[in-house]
């Protein structure tokens, strides 16, 4: 074996912190110190052991957090867990990773958030108090846990200005507390029945230390009477009797689930309980009772393991698919008597497709577009998630996202330089004929739930109306999976169904339609249905509303959920076009300038994708040709001109059209290559018309949907998340946990549902 390579500075120095060092033990570490101790440590093991051994993080945690331990205790403030310690040395570590990966990247985003970072490390303590209550005359922690009196100001201290340190032990004080434990003890024995007291335990003093009283900034007149006894309380020890009555069962599903329905952790102490004492699992000793406290830690581990499982060194991800919503949160005070409070704050989820992966979500300061992506764009450098692969983003089609100068996915492609495909979605675009069709005809809105106008008044409470015989009015409706659709969804099939036969069951007259909000114009939909199947004699507005819904919105929106394809977007806007055709030219002309201005799939890039995976060779070809084309004329176009990302435009729509590839006129309209094949090499682009050359691009498409219902959903968690935890930490994980436990069991309606 040759010889030991020598430890240096260097080889043992901290990149982001500098050279390795120990503790100094007379002030509380920062979270620096803890790092440059890390350094320190993970050295030493290494010299002991030789440089090819590579000690874990697990292993160098473990040994930093019983000398921040230490150090706590010589300031004799109680602390966390060693093992809890031990966690928040690791989760501070992977983030130390994180930014150390992006110390060549010299973008201003990055560096800005590097040195806010470097910045907080040296000033934060890296506080392991038990007790994190903001006030300590508000303090409701238990006894054992609460910071002394006499130790107040130094925490204080620590956590602001760091000018106080720690001194030697104060020999007087420590004696008290010696014959204070040696009397609990034998007081203890003697409740015990014990005819005679044993050893009391003493309180370390290391001879090491000074003997005299300390003369530093932390030293405090000490009460020695007896009422200092709650003042001064002596660290909990587990007995060996009591050793055996703790539940030491691990509960992740039970944290996951708890999460998904909601439960407070009394509510769902309470149900695990009953469940473990009816299945005759519970001894006489109680030991496997869970309670509140045992739920509540493990839905901090759960959540806390999913997302350091699902966030540290993550893939580069494929897309961006994103929603907001403006709603009320629970936010953490940190003065006051009250520990939190709601406040209204923009939320915005980020998913990632194919899959509708939950990367996170931001709270944005502002709802401008240029902060949301500059929010957006900031979770993924802090988080070292690459963008360099982005093909694809995904929302819906409001002005704010889609604006061509300046909305958020045009910045979004500004800051990564090159162009992505704009997978705007379909099902909200499809809402929006009906909702200027409803204004035209009835009026406008007059709140989030109400209409101004006649037909608007009564849908309110259509339901309570009684069916009676009505004109039906047939469609093709296309066939979709009812286990894929949500209560609502599954409501207009039905009532469809029944729109088109001419027939309402008794059973469906009674169902509840869903709530009217102007937010889901799916319920809308639906009530305008039963509206018309209970009204004697409709007027021609609603008899045209009813019509509407069935043979353009109703078709359309379960065309799209049978079909979700982005590939697919095309033919969906084609479809609306022609099922449109039907209507008075008067009504034409309000809804036709919304349909063309939503086609955000008849773009040239999005037709063009379309038309390269379709399964007619001849399309095939065409499509391969105009890419080539395309291709060849950004080339000539930007020779002598700067490179700029191209505008989005929405292009005119051909109504007339008989084939999607025919919605715009490819003579006037500015053609630019689908950012999916924009490194296809001719040859590659070419394979694609062979027979079966289109199935693998097809294939990779399918994962990427033409409507944005995964972050929906998501966006609904973390409305939920923001209603019963306080943080964006917190809520992240909540969403995680709720997330997991639903990919886990979708539906739970039999036990055939329940996955291991």
């Amino acid at each position: 074996m040759g010889p030991k390579k020598v430890q240096t500075r260097a080889s043992s120095s901290c990149s982001l912190f500098g050279a390795s060092s120990d503790f100094t033990g007379n002030q509380l570490p920062t979270y620096k110190d803890v790092m440059k101790c890390v350094a320190d440590v993970r050295a030493t093991l290494m010299a002991e052991r030789g440089n090819n051994y590579t000690p874990s993080i697990f292993e160098v945690a473990s040994v930093v957090a019983r000398r921040v331990k230490v150090i706590w205790d010589k300031a004799t403030i109680p602390t966390l867990s060693e093992d809890y310690i031990i966690k928040l040395i690791q989760r501070y570590n992977d983030k130390c990773i994180a930014i150390k990966k992006s110390i060549s990247k010299t973008s201003a985003p990055v560096v800005q958030n590097r040195n806010k970072f470097l910045s907080e490390a040296r000033c934060r303590l890296f506080d392991v108090a038990a007790c994190k209550c903001p006030s300590f005359e508000n303090c409701k922690c238990e006894r054992l846990l609460k910071v002394p009196v006499q130790e107040q100001s130094f925490i204080l201290d620590q956590r602001t200005d760091r000018k106080m340190v720690i001194g030697g032990v104060d020999v007087k004080t420590t004696a008290v507390l010696q014959k204070r434990e040696a009397r609990r003890e034998r007081d203890t024995k003697k409740r015990s029945g014990s005819p005679q007291a044993g050893p009391s335990k003493q309180l370390a003093v290391d001879p090491e230390l000074d003997t005299e009283f300390d003369n530093s900034p932390h030293t405090h007149d000490i009460d020695l009477t007896e009422k200092a006894d709650t003042e001064y309380p002596a660290p909990r020890q587990r007995s060996a009797r009591s050793a055996g009555k703790y539940n030491t069962v691990k509960l992740p599903n039970v944290a996951t689930v708890v999460d998904r329905c909601g439960l407070s952790d009394r509510e769902a102490a309470l149900v695990v309980s009953a469940t473990i004492q009816d299945m005759g699992m519970m001894g006489d000793d109680g030991k496997e009772v869970v309670d509140k406290s045992k739920v509540r830690r493990s839905r901090e581990k759960a959540r806390e393991s999913l997302q350091t499982e699902q966030l540290v060194n993550r893939a580069p991800v494929s897309s961006i698919y994103f929603d907001g919503k403006k709603k009320s949160n629970l936010h953490v005070l940190e003065h006051g008597p009250t520990s939190m409070a709601s406040e209204k704050q923009e939320l915005v989820v980020l998913l990632e497709e194919p899959g509708s992966h939950f990367i996170g979500h931001v709270v944005p300061s502002e709802g401008n577009a240029l902060v949301i992506s500059e929010a957006i764009l900031n979770f993924y450098i802090e988080h070292d998630i690459s963008l360099d692969k982005v093909k694809a983003v995904g929302c819906d089609g409001t002005g704010t996202n889609t604006g061509w100068k300046g909305g958020v996915v045009k910045l979004i492609e500004e800051r990564l330089g090159h162009p992505l495909h704009w997978f705007i979605c379909q099902l909200h675009a499809n809402e929006l004929p009906l909702r200027h069709l409803i204004e035209h005809l009835d009026g406008p809105t007059s709140g989030p739930n109400s209409f101004n106008g006649e037909i608007g008044k009564l849908l309110k409470t259509c339901e309570t109306r009684a069916v009676v015989q009505f004109e039906p009015i047939p469609v093709d409706l296309p066939f979709v999976d009812t286990t894929t659709l949500s209560k609502d969804q599954s409501y207009l099939k039905d009532i469809c169904l029944a729109v088109s036969s001419g027939v309402c069951t008794e059973q469906l007259a009674k169902r509840y339609p869903g709530n009217l909000s102007h937010a889901r114009w799916l319920t809308t939909a639906s009530r305008i249905l039963r509206l018309y199947i209970s009204s004697n004699d409709p007027n021609l507005a609603l008899i045209l509303l009813a019509g509407f819904v069935m043979k353009v919105y109703a078709t359309a929106w379960f065309q799209i959920k049978r079909e979700p394809f982005s590939f697919k977007g095309p033919e969906h806007v084609l479809r609306m076009v022609q099922n449109s055709r039907y209507l008075p030219e008067r009504i034409k002309k309000v809804i036709d300038p919304v349909i063309e201005r939503n086609a955000f799939f008849a773009h040239p890039e999005n037709i063009l994708l379309a038309m390269l995976v379709d399964h007619d060779d001849n399309v095939r070809q065409l499509g391969v040709e105009k890419v080539l084309q395309a291709r060849l004329d950004a080339e000539n176009s930007t020779s002598d001109a700067p490179k700029s990302i191209r505008p989005f435009h929405v292009p005119k729509l051909n109504f007339e059209a008989e084939c999607y590839w025919r919605l715009i006129d490819w003579e006037t309209t500015t053609v630019t290559p689908p950012p999916f094949v924009v490194e296809m090499k001719v040859d590659e682009l070419r394979q694609l018309c062979e027979p079966d050359g289109h199935l693998a691009l097809r294939s990779t498409l399918k994962g990427y949907p033409c409507h944005t219902q995964a972050v929906e959903r998501a966006i609904k968690a973390i409305s939920t998340a923001g209603d019963h935890v306080a943080g964006e930490d917190r809520r992240d994980g909540y969403v995680r946990c709720t997330l997991q436990s639903r990919s886990k069991i979708q539906n739970f309606n039999s036990k055939k549902d329940y996955k291991k």
